[in-house]
């Protein structure tokens, strides 16, 4: 399955907003017995609940990819200066 943006999501809600406001804008029985005006305004609703939630875990997931990688640069950088001292250690102990 495709993966939809929240720009994607945005701009398709926007555009069942618009039916919505066409459909109530005309009362003939022959269009609302062809288009469903009622499953329009829910889903119209049910996209915006789901942006929502879509943007909050995209801030979510990057405030925890930013904290990962703050981690991960301080102790690489950590191991790194530890690891070349025990090894120039060890190696001053082996031959000396």
């Amino acid at each position: 399955m495709k993966k939809v943006d929240s720009r994607k999501l945005q701009k398709f809600e926007g555009r069942v907003r618009q039916l919505v406001n066409v459909l109530s804008a005309y009362r003939e029985l022959v269009i609302h017995n062809r288009v469903n005006h009622s499953y329009y305004m829910q889903k119209a609703e049910e996209l915006k609940i789901l942006k929502e939630q879509l943007d909050d875990a995209e801030e979510r997931f990057a405030a925890l990819e930013n904290l990962i990688c703050n981690h991960y640069i301080e102790a690489y950088a950590n191991w790194r200066r530890d690891v070349r001292w025990l090894n120039d250690y060890l190696l001053k102990q082996r031959s000396g």
